[in-house]
């Protein structure tokens, strides 16, 4: 199979599969839209089928321009402001995954940059490989939006809060991932959990410790450290994950009331995913095994 079109299907995978967790404090799923009152699953589901053929896209700008690091960043930026409108004409001007857009499509385009360069797929190289291409234009936008106007809900949180959100995630290396994503998921699979169980437990130690700009847009920085002392708690307590359920049943009645919905680090358990499926099935492929995949 074509390796941009892994790519694609890969991310689609791993964006329904993040909407189908359920139950999700906050956060839409197959039982109810949690916080939201204009999405549901199904826009989810017409929204990732949108904008899964541009991260095979990205896929395919980063093999063919792995060489021109300095540059390929602005281009993948111009695909994934395409990828943006696809989405809204599928959602009819809903926002589902504008924030996906920009992890998922540069996981992508490191993947295939680094996929060209090696033959091969590890998750530390796509972090480091994703950060050295767009690091550098990210602090200098950074520097620009602390010294000038913000205009967007993430840079007013910049310039207030000093939280730099996607953009400090792609720019030092996706620590969400390395530190709790990747090891949560980890974790479930060496208790042998089920797939939802698993991605349950991922989102909690996410929520526990990333600094979520939608819920901080939404609700302050009350609502930030609500979420985060209470994914912390249910965490120490948990023993099993017949008990996730329950816990996390609660957790959505409250975040309901409370109007949080973690939709970043529901972005983060998407590239979790992806990032896991990737080095598995690319972790040791060399190119010229890749028509015969």
């Amino acid at each position: 199979m074509d390796f941009s079109l892994w790519i694609e299907n890969a991310a689609y995978r791993s964006l329904t599969e993040e909407v189908s967790v359920t139950p999700k404090p906050g956060l839409v799923d197959l039982w109810d839209t949690g916080a939201h009152q204009d999405m549901d699953y199904r826009t989810f589901l017409v929204s990732a089928a949108a904008i899964a053929p541009y991260m095979g896209e990205m896929a395919e700008l980063g093999r063919r321009r792995w060489r021109n690091a300095e540059r390929i960043f602005e281009e993948a930026r111009a695909a994934g402001t395409e990828a943006e409108r696809s989405m809204f004409r599928a959602t009819g001007g809903i926002n589902t995954h504008k924030g996906a857009v920009f992890l998922l499509g540069i996981l992508c385009m490191a993947a295939g940059m680094v996929y060209e360069k090696y033959g091969f797929l590890k998750k530390e190289r796509i972090f480091l490989t994703a950060a050295g291409a767009a690091g550098p234009c990210l602090t200098k936008e950074m520097k620009r939006i602390l010294s000038g106007t913000a205009e967007t809900h993430g840079e007013k949180l910049l310039v207030q809060y000093g939280v730099t959100g996607i953009r400090g995630e792609v720019q030092k290396a996706f620590p969400s991932l390395r530190y709790y994503g990747m090891p949560a998921l980890r974790k479930g699979e060496a208790e042998s959990w089920g797939r939802n169980e698993r991605n349950m437990y991922i989102l909690l130690a996410l929520m526990a410790n990333v600094d979520d700009t939608n819920v901080l847009s939404r609700t302050g920085i009350q609502g930030l450290f609500y979420m985060r002392k209470r994914a912390e708690r249910v965490l120490k307590k948990l023993d099993h994950p017949d008990r996730f359920q329950r816990e996390m049943l609660i957790m959505n009645y409250e975040f309901m009331e409370r109007n949080i919905s973690p939709g970043g680090c529901a972005d983060l358990l998407a590239a979790t995913i992806l990032t896991d499926e990737m080095e598995k099935a690319w972790g040791s492929c060399s190119r010229r095994r890749m028509a015969g995949f």
